[in-house]
């Protein structure tokens, strides 16, 4: 019986701690949000990126993108579904790179592109590549079903050729922008 109580008094000790730990970190959380934030709050919309720091940050990340699908492609090896499956799970993160590719390029103030056709055609123009170069993108995002094994390592092959032209493309412009000293336009030739 006195075991017992001990045992009892033990698992209430217990939650009391986990309670008051939870109120603890609640409240540093708390205090935390209101350090960031301020007593006003952080407007998104005042802060000012530099357009290069986004160039810079889109070619990371596009580079990121194919180093991702090539190691993928290694590690799970070429099963057509697997295959399609990297394509098609990086087709929405490509898509947010070439929005920020659009959006970096500040010079001009263009308007939202109203469709995805839009804005690949536009990114086209703003890294001097042929529309047509771009298609793929749009091509890919609009199919249903999975095609043909044949042609899931033929649409592979063109995609993975695709992210290099555009990592080159948006280097080039990148470089021009100033980049760091040790990376020249010469890198992306």
């Amino acid at each position: 019986m006195r075991l017992q109580r001990r045992l009892v008094a033990v698992d209430l000790v217990e939650v009391i701690d986990v309670r008051v730990l939870l109120i603890v970190q609640h409240v540093e959380a708390q205090a935390a949000r209101l350090i960031l934030l301020g007593a006003e709050g952080v407007h998104l919309d005042r802060l000012e990126i530099e357009p290069r720091g986004l160039r810079f940050a889109a070619l990371q990340e596009l580079e990121n993108l194919e180093i991702r699908l090539r190691h993928r492609i290694l590690d799970r090896g070429t099963d057509p579904d697997l295959l399609w499956a990297g394509i098609v799970q990086s087709l929405p993160r490509l898509v947010a790179i070439l929005e920020t590719v659009l959006h970096a390029h500040g010079g001009e103030r263009r308007e939202r592109p109203a469709t995805r056709s839009d804005l690949v055609r536009q990114v086209a123009e703003t890294l001097a590549i042929e529309p047509s170069r771009l298609e793929p993108i749009n091509v890919l995002r609009q199919l249903s079903s999975r095609p043909t094994d044949e042609v899931v390592r033929e649409e592979l092959g063109s995609y993975l050729a695709l992210l290099a032209d555009l990592v080159r493309h948006l280097g080039r412009l990148a470089a021009v922008d100033g980049m760091p000293p040790e990376v020249s336009a010469s890198v992306w030739e």
